[in-house]
């Protein structure tokens, strides 16, 4: 047995010492890489949209091409957190969309889409390289624009009517197609099998310590019995060495558990933050569950009864 352990604390140690030049780089970068995967960017699917239509034509006035309404003003709609559009102009030939962000979460994103038809033409719609966004400005009344550019030579023929169509969409990291996300025992295990790492190092640690002071304490029996230093610096090495593995082993150990334990509740908050935006868009998994049962009331007579319960 005492082999056992000299040979796995001999291994463990040389795996996760980070007195040793290569895994004084080695250790940091595995967290980094293994934390970067659990925070990578994620795919978005489309959970709502809205979209508003105003006719126009083209222009020019005072040698300025510019768009004009078919009718009053439009009114482009207002929904709570969705992006609220301020102004559409034509500006130098560019279609330029003005509005306010919407409030998103970790969990979802919104993005804007325009598109212009004719009544006897072809739905005309910007590539991505014709398309550019600023970032939101400074200020009381923060604003982004969204600009198709170079639209006019796409569009311009005067005297023809258009139908512009703003869509505003909500994407989020939840499919409505799929199913509730879950944190499923599959992906806590890799959590589970760190955490037993961490334990087992800690472990060893502290069982390394406890043989470094028996044998300092084997040491000291050994002076005390005016004893020769041959025969007592064995027991000193020993000592010495087990507590140095001893540190070694507990601090990786603790390492681990700490980094587990933080990976693990950022990916369970990511989960329960996907659950809540699955039941807000998509709709919750609703469960009625019904069980029998037995009950021995205080008058020694036995009741039946049953419970009934309801998830949502």
């Amino acid at each position: 047995m005492q082999n056992f352990f000299t040979f796995a604390t001999h291994s463990v140690s040389l795996l996760i010492n980070p007195h040793l030049p290569s895994m004084r780089f080695a250790l940091p970068v595995f967290f980094c890489i293994f934390y970067t995967g659990a925070v990578s960017g994620q795919q978005l699917y489309p959970l709502k949209q809205m979209t508003d239509s105003v006719r126009f034509q083209l222009v020019v006035r005072q040698g300025i091409l510019e768009l004009q309404w078919m009718g009053e003003a439009p009114v482009w709609k207002r929904v709570s957190n969705f992006p609220e559009i301020r102004s559409v102009r034509l500006e130098e030939g560019d279609l330029m969309v003005d509005y306010a962000p919407g409030k998103a979460t970790a969990q979802s994103a919104y993005s804007l889409a325009i598109r212009v038809t004719a009544a006897d033409g072809p739905i005309i719609s910007p590539n991505g390289y014709e398309t550019r966004e600023t970032a939101v400005s400074q200020g009381a009344d923060p604003l982004r624009r969204y600009i198709w550019l170079d639209a006019a030579e796409a569009l311009f023929a005067p005297g023809r009517t258009y139908t512009l169509y703003v869509t505003r969409r909500l994407m989020g990291s939840v499919s409505c197609e799929g199913d509730r996300p879950v944190f499923s025992m599959a992906r806590r295990l890799p959590y589970y099998g760190s955490a037993v790492v961490g334990t087992v190092a800690a472990g060893l640690g502290v069982y390394l310590f406890r043989r470094s002071t028996d044998e300092y304490t084997r040491y000291e029996e050994i002076w005390a019995n005016e004893r020769t230093e041959a025969e007592a610096q064995p027991f000193l090495d020993r000592a010495r060495r087990a507590d140095r593995n001893g540190q070694v082993l507990l601090y990786s150990g603790l390492a681990v558990l700490g980094t587990d334990a933080l990976l693990y509740y950022l990916k369970w908050r990511k989960i329960r933050q996907k659950q809540r935006l699955y039941d807000d868009f998509c709709g919750a998994k609703t469960s009625l569950h019904w069980q029998p049962g037995l009950q021995l009331h205080s008058n020694g007579r036995l009741g039946v009864g049953a419970t009934l319960s309801y998830r949502f």
